[in-house]
């Protein structure tokens, strides 16, 4: 989404801030599996 927001639009500060928000996700979802919190409840 930040590359396209940047080609289409130049908004050259898309593509860091997009970053950012997934590797917000991604240690989020990685302190979940850290904690035994799985998706499936099993």
């Amino acid at each position: 989404m930040g590359l396209l927001a940047n080609s289409l639009f130049g908004l050259t500060w898309a593509d860091p801030v997009v970053a950012l928000v997934i590797a917000a996700v991604a240690v989020k979802e990685g302190r979940d599996a850290w904690r035994g919190d799985g998706c499936c409840g099993c």
